[in-house]
């Protein structure tokens, strides 16, 4: 299915088709259904279908599936869930960009914890590149999507066969029965999802483990030495807190939404290298965190954020005055946050940090209960 031009995904349809004609026992037909442009809350399956592939365009108005400013399909996906089972829906984002993998890894991980809930409604979730011709998709997504056909064939259907389309339907004597209201329910409380690689992807249940959000647009790696140094203070301290790793949207940071999970228990640390746009967190012309600040600061209140600026040259007299100027010009960090520093690299066992006028970072952890 797609709300995009049905040509954009004419090249994903025929490999479909060649694959049907390969595996007949596997798909009994592929049909490709418009979706409506705007009004998609409304939308409801009208046919008999047994898998739904959901296919949305970059180009058509932008990368927002679910959960983000302006995404699409949250009603849609709510609605395709309870009709179809997580087990029978995969969404398809393309139109990206040929990258690199460390590239293509890192979107995907963005979107992963950016618009969870796709990950939540969808069995399978990939990206990709243009599809109106030869599909651009990897060898391992094209091998996790007939993985997933396959094992949704030989699956009983939440509710009768009602699917949707850009799609293969599944020949099986099962798709034709009906489940009663209790095994629906039972299928619809699965919130554990697949990854475009095959591993797997969900929402841990049960009490809530507080946890350190060390946030970055920049790469994991940049931060890995600060992640060991916080496991140590944390280890110290005895403290239950874990650490977790948010890949922040290089560009519109504030489109960015934590997890349903998070509470007022956890904490955060934006860090921000000065090698990615300079150091213009706030106020500044060109500032990047202004309203994601303030939404971490509604999420998590001040005593629990921090913000270190880093990939500076470690000489604490250069240092001193880089922080005084991001103090005197960018005050509303430090309204924000509680602990500011900045800092050489974080991607090292020996990580420096300088503090003036604010918290510390071990009284930060420290005081995290």
């Amino acid at each position: 299915m797609t709300s995009w031009h049905l040509s954009s995904v004419e090249g994903l349809k025929k490999k479909l088709m060649t694959l049907q004609r390969a595996r007949s026992d596997l798909i009994e037909a592929v049909k490709v259904l418009s979706l409506p442009f705007s009004g998609l809350q409304r939308f409801t399956f009208t046919e008999d279908v047994d898998i739904m592939v959901l296919c949305h365009s970059i180009v058509n108005r932008r990368f927002g599936i679910t959960n983000v400013t302006d995404s699409l399909y949250d009603e849609f996906l709510d609605y395709c869930n309870k009709t179809l089972g997580k087990e029978r829906i995969v969404v398809i984002a393309h139109d990206f960009r040929q990258e690199k993998n460390e590239v293509r890894a890192v979107t995907m991980n963005t979107f992963k914890h950016t618009q969870w809930s796709t990950f939540e409604k969808a069995g399978l979730v990939m990206i990709c590149g243009m599809m109106d011709k030869t599909p651009e998709i990897q060898e391992k997504d094209w091998k996790s999507l007939v993985k997933f056909l396959e094992d949704a064939s030989k699956s009983t259907p939440t509710i009768a066969d009602i699917s949707q389309t850009t799609l293969p339907k599944i020949n099986t004597s099962d798709t034709k029965q009906k489940l009663n209201k209790s095994e629906k329910d039972k299928k619809g409380m699965n919130i554990f999802g697949t990854t475009s690689s095959g591993g797997p992807v969900g929402m841990v249940t049960g009490s809530h483990k507080p946890a350190i959000y060390i946030c970055t647009s920049w790469g994991l790696d940049s931060v890995k030495g600060l992640k060991e140094k916080l496991q140590t203070l944390l280890k110290q301290s005895f403290s239950r807190y874990e650490i977790k790793e948010q890949v922040l949207p290089y560009s519109r940071p504030e489109d960015f939404k934590f997890p349903p999970e998070v509470d007022k228990t956890d904490a955060m640390i934006l860090c921000h290298s000065v090698q990615n746009r300079g150091f213009s967190i706030t106020d500044v012309q060109n500032s990047i965190y202004d309203e994601f600040l303030k939404y971490c600061n509604r999420v998590f209140g001040r005593s629990r954020m921090a913000v270190i600026v880093h990939d500076f040259e470690y000489k604490p007299e250069i240092l001193k005055i880089q922080l005084e100027t991001i103090h005197r010009t960018q005050p509303t960090t430090y309204e924000l946050a509680d602990c500011v520093a900045v800092a050489g690299r974080l991607n090292v066992p020996d990580v420096q940090l300088f503090h003036d006028k604010s918290t510390s970072l071990e009284t930060f952890v420290r005081r995290l209960r």
